[in-house]
Parts: C-alpha cells; structure tokens; sequence
C-alpha cells in the first residue's frame, strides 16, 4: 500500500482520537448530566466514530488478506476509506429519512374481531435519547398517526441507554399528544369478551358469587357477547353437566378430551387427580372434589357451550366458551387474557388478592370478607345471603359494574398499581 504524508497522518491521528473522546462522552452522558447540544454532539460524532471504525478495519483486513495471496492493492487504504464512508452516508441517510413497508399477511386463524382487516404498525429501534430526539420522534409519531393502525407494536430499543435525555427534552409530551388522540367510542356489550374464574372457595361460593357470575354469563350471551370458563381440574365430577350442553357433537366430543387430556396430565405428572378440595376449600365448608365442581360449573350459568379452546386458543365463536387451563388462580386467569379476555371475573370466599394482565373483578361470597378486604373486592355478592339481595338483582349490578369496567372504571387492583402474570409451565400445576 502506498505510504500516507506525514501531514495526513496526524490528520487521521486527530480525527479518530477525536472520535474515540466523543465515544468516551457519550458513555459519561447516560450518567451525568451535560448539555443537551454537547451530549447530543458527543453522541453522534462517538457513533459514527463506532462505526467508521468498524468497517474500516474489516476493509483493511479484507486487503491485507489479498497480499497473503499475492494480490497486494496499491490504493487499498483510499479503496477502503471510500467504501467506510459510501457506507456510513448511506446509513445516516437512511437514518434520516425514515420510510414505511408495507406488508400484506394473511393468517388462517379466526377470532371474534377478525370482520375487518387489522391494520398494525410495527415499530422498533427507535432509540430515544441523545440518539433520536425530540424532533425526530415527532416525525415518528406522525408517521404512525398517518397509517390509523388499530395497533402498534414495539420492538426491541425504544429507548437508548438511557432516560435522562426523555426528560430533558420533554420527549413523554409527544407520546402524550399521541394517545390524546384516541377517544372512547360507545360499543355493543357483544363485543366484551369476559373470563370467568373462582379461587379460594368456601361453603358459599356455589349459593352466592357463583350463581351470580352464571346468571351474568347468560346475560351477555344473550346479548351477543362471550364468555370462557377455565380451570378444567375444578370441573372434574360435574363435567356431565357442561357435556350436556354443548351445542353439537363435535363440542361434546371437544370437551370429553377437554376433561380426559387434563387427567391424563395429571397421571403422567404423577399427581393425584382427586387431591381436591385444598385444606382452605375445606375450612371454608367445602367437603368433596364434586361439591367444588358443582360451585364452579355455575358460574357458566345455563347457556349453551358454543366453543372449546385450547389453552390461550383466541376466542373465535360467540357465546358459552370453555377454555384448558389449570385452576392455579394466576396462570388460569392469564390463560383468559390471552384467548381474548378484556376482563376476568374472579369470585373468592377465601380471599385471594392478585390482579391478572386485564382488570380483575373480584367478587366475595360473603359479607365479611368483602368487609375485611374492602380495599381489594370489588362486589360483595355475600348480599344474597346477609341482605336477602334477590339474585337477579346482584346479576344486573354485576353486568353494570362489568360495563363500567369495560368503559374505563379502575377495579380495586388497578387502583393499588397491580397486574401480574403466569404461564403454564411444565411439571404440574394444579
């Protein structure tokens, strides 16, 4: 290779010292606060420095590995500055001039929502920070803005490093503008999608929150909305009764494997399958598998099964649908949010306080839980009993409490800052 002028070789000695110090300070900006207009320089100028360095050492390594095989290259080190800064332009060009693909993707798996095409914006690296400022997000936003997506999806690299620069430059106030832009709209109640839940039963869940969640159920079903039941283990010793309500063959025979597949988990997972009710069922009042069978298929009410899923199958047929998941309280109610719940409806006489990916109602089957726990229940159907509340009343005030719910309302778990999530994992799980 042809030898470089001195002159030009401080230059470049200068250039990339340069470069590595703005490196350097980019670093010391994630912890310490500088100028916006001096961590932002630092920042670019120590990328580019990055990656400039990259691609300029593979390009020499590539002509190098030439002289190895005889074929040395005069001009190599201008060759691979050439292609290093052909390169970087590009990408900053690239970076600065942000474009939309299009995608058409059709997949063959039905759901309650799916009459209309859905439109998703897909966005990722984005890189908040001294990276991409405010500017620039705003151009991002109305990019997306333009596109009316029903949802956005981010990906990986939303923010770079760190937050500091957010709050800098008051970033948060563009996202803001951004979902300002969405207003409530009056739906049809057949659209909501609710699951249907019982954990920590007692003696009363099968006279008072249970019945009331059925009788809920039928009302939405009538109404042309959904509802799933799960934890298939609390079904074991009443499954005739949801057999004897499927809507067809084919649904009697889905819910047949429904009940069989899950004993069969259990056997292969060495676990007995009658080891229920819990030491709490019992304290509570409940005596056998079958009595705390009996409380849970009630919340199904007397509606027709119109569906049979899968675990976290999506909800693709209106009505009465029962759903595989194990009756774990956490990971049966994420099992509801993931085939489309927007909401779960969780009777307790126990008490169990958790709050699932969706708003979680929690119902007491009776008066002194709902008082001693008033900062997490939110219904107290123990009325019935306590207060001679005719059951269709506690069922209509359930229905409205769902669609307040459903149009913006905060359950008591949302108000204290709580959502938790559990997948079904291997090994058992009651």
């Amino acid at each position: 290779m042809v030898a470089q002028p001195f002159g030009v070789k401080v230059l470049l000695a200068v250039l990339f010292w340069c470069g590595a110090l703005a490196f350097i300070g980019s670093f010391l900006a994630r912890n310490t606060k500088l100028p916006v207009v001096l961590a932002h320089t630092a920042h670019e100028i120590g990328t580019g420095w990055l990656v400039f360095t990259l691609y300029m050492v593979l390009c020499l390594i590539i002509f190098d590995l030439f002289r190895l095989f005889n074929f040395p290259c005069k001009y190599g080190f201008y060759i691979s500055l050439f292609l290093t800064l052909s390169l970087l332009s590009y990408g900053y060009y690239n970076y600065q001039h942000p474009k939309t693909e299009v995608f058409n993707i059709v997949i063959n798996k039905q759901t309650v929502h799916n009459e209309q095409p859905l439109k998703v914006v897909s966005v990722s690296d984005v890189h908040l920070g001294y990276g991409t400022d405010k500017e620039e997000l705003k151009q991002y936003v109305e990019m997306i803005n333009a596109q009316k997506p029903d949802l956005i999806l981010i990906g990986g690299d939303l923010i770079d490093n760190s937050v500091v620069p957010l709050y800098e430059e008051k970033m948060m106030e563009e996202l803001m503008a951004y979902a300002a832009t969405f207003k409530r709209e009056k739906v049809n109640a057949k659209e909501l999608i609710i699951g249907m839940k019982c954990g920590g039963s007692d003696g009363l869940s099968g006279i008072t929150a249970n019945p009331t969640v059925g009788l809920f159920s039928d009302m939405l079903v009538s109404k042309g909305g959904t509802t799933i039941l799960t934890e298939v283990p609390e079904m074991f010793g009443a499954e005739t009764i949801l057999m004897n309500r499927c809507a067809n063959k084919e649904l009697f025979e889905k819910t047949v494997h429904l009940i069989n597949d899950f004993k069969e988990y259990f056997i292969k997972n060495g676990q007995e399958i009658y080891e229920n009710p819990s030491p709490g069922n019992k304290d509570g009042g409940i005596t056998t598998l079958e009595d705390k069978s009996l409380g849970c298929t009630q919340k199904s009410g007397s509606s027709l099964v119109k569906g049979v899923l899968a675990y976290a199958e999506p909800v693709h047929t209106k009505g009465l649908n029962l759903l595989s998941a194990p009756g774990n309280d956490l990971v049966a109610a994420t099992a509801c949010a993931a085939s489309g719940a927007q909401m779960v409806l969780f009777t307790t006489g126990r008490g169990t306080p958790f709050a699932s990916p969706v708003p979680t109602v929690k119902i007491a089957t009776n008066s002194r839980l709902a008082g001693n726990k008033s900062n997490w229940i939110d219904f107290n159907a123990g009325r019935i009993v306590t207060d001679d509340l005719p059951l269709e009343d506690a069922a209509k005030e359930l229905f409205q409490l769902v669609l307040d719910v459903a149009s913006g309302k905060k359950v008591k778990a949302e108000i204290a800052g709580f959502h938790d999530l559990a997948i079904f994992k291997q090994g058992v799980t009651l």
